[in-house]
């Protein structure tokens, strides 16, 4: 894991709005792609669907901090056949941030002890922050 997934970790479980702000565009964050497969003689841009879950009263994406802790939810959940590749694919907090539809929160981590979710209201107020900071640096 690397110093700024620590950080942000960190960031995330002592509930430090301004560093979770200032780390969010650093962080690679991990997706599972849930598109639909397509025959390699498409003319498909390959567009990658991110896994959404349902969460109390809202809607979240969910994404992972590593490849570790994306690997420990697909051994721990039944979602996947054993035999299965899940595929993933990467993203930069920022382009999360920039992304991220209003109406989806964000759950990191799930199935671990580094479990977090943040509402849709809350990411919402935090994004513009977020924006503001990656135009910073």
């Amino acid at each position: 894991m690397t110093d700024i997934s620590t950080e942000f970790l960190n960031a995330l479980a002592n509930d430090s709005q301004a560093d979770i702000i200032r780390l969010f565009p650093l962080q690679e964050f991990y997706l599972i792609d849930v598109s639909e497969p397509v025959e390699a003689d498409s003319q498909s841009d390959e567009e990658v669907t991110a896994m959404v879950l349902p969460l109390e009263e809202h809607q979240v994406i969910v994404v992972f901090t590593s490849m570790e802790m994306l690997e420990q939810f697909v051994e721990q959940t039944d979602m996947f056949e054993e035999s299965d590749e899940v595929p993933s694919f990467l993203m930069q907090g920022i382009e999360l941030a920039e992304l991220l539809p209003p109406e989806l929160g964000v759950f990191f981590n799930p199935e671990s002890d580094d479990c977090f979710v943040i509402s849709p209201e809350v990411f919402q107020a935090f994004k513009i922050d977020i924006l503001q900071q990656a135009k910073r640096e």
